[in-house]
């Protein structure tokens, strides 16, 4: 489990670098064309679209980033009044099922992207993008969050296997 929780952790810095990239790049796109609207009279529609172009990149590849942080919109009703080893095996449910989840939209997204890529699909934009390229994004996301879902799945397991080997809780003492 060190490794995994090594490569995990790797991964969600280089996630989380990838996203400020997009971010500043989108940024400095919207203010370069801003200036040269207001400087040149000149306007590239492609300085305005592609923030738009690169925004599912920025949302899918964090999703499992924002799951391992615990930065998703969430209802703490039941963490809030389990303790211990029901805590823990809640959170292993929670997770086994976005990890079934996310496999299944790993595979819509499979499909989506297969299907656009047979398709010849482009985009409207100044310069014509394969449409393909910009919903892998889907691909990508969901397969990181199943890795991270796994992980954290392995981890609450691991701590309810605990929980039970806990001083107190063993045969001898009951």
């Amino acid at each position: 489990m060190r490794w995994w929780s090594r490569v995990s952790h790797f991964l969600e810095k280089v996630l989380t670098a990838v996203a400020c990239v997009i971010l500043a790049g989108t940024t400095l796109s919207l203010s370069a064309e801003a200036l040269a609207r207001t400087f040149f009279s000149r306007t590239w529609g492609l300085m305005e679209e592609l923030p738009s172009l690169f925004m599912p990149y920025l949302v899918f590849l964090l999703l499992g980033v924002a799951l391992k942080r615990n930065l998703h919109v969430s209802v703490d009703l039941l963490p809030a009044l389990l303790k211990g080893r029901a805590k823990a095996v809640l959170d292993a449910v929670i997770h086994l099922a976005t990890g079934v989840g996310s496999c299944i939209l790993l595979y819509g997204a499979f499909l989506g992207v297969k299907g656009f890529y047979h398709m010849g699909f482009r985009t409207t934009t100044e310069i014509a993008f394969p449409i393909w390229i910009f919903y892998l994004a889907l691909v990508i996301g969901f397969g990181l969050l199943f890795f991270f879902a796994a992980e954290m799945f392995v981890r609450s397991i691991i701590s309810t296997c605990t929980d039970r080997q806990a001083p107190g809780s063993s045969r001898e003492n009951s």
